[in-house]
């Protein structure tokens, strides 16, 4: 049998605070791996912050979020592929 070691992380982010969401983001990370984490879980809309209100309108901060994500270690991209048993 397989075990999994999931870790979960409360971030007080900010709404609109994407730079700062991120960084939060990647403490976590670096937290989960120093306990061995496999999995880290954060919440829904963590990197944009919520509620998201207007803000999603605005062409530019949806631009951001993307290529902040992209560019983070939370990207699929960088993420090694899922396999369940």
């Amino acid at each position: 049998m397989t075990i999994m070691r999931v870790a979960g992380a409360q971030v007080h982010n900010k709404v609109g605070d994407i730079e700062g969401n991120l960084r939060q983001m990647a403490e976590a990370m670096q937290w989960a791996e120093q306990h061995e984490a496999d999995v880290l879980v954060v919440p829904e809309l963590a990197l944009t912050g919520y509620p998201l209100a207007d803000l999603v309108l605005h062409e530019a901060f949806i631009d951001d979020a993307d290529a902040a994500l992209a560019s983070s270690p939370f990207s699929p991209a960088h993420q090694p592929p899922m396999a369940y048993p």
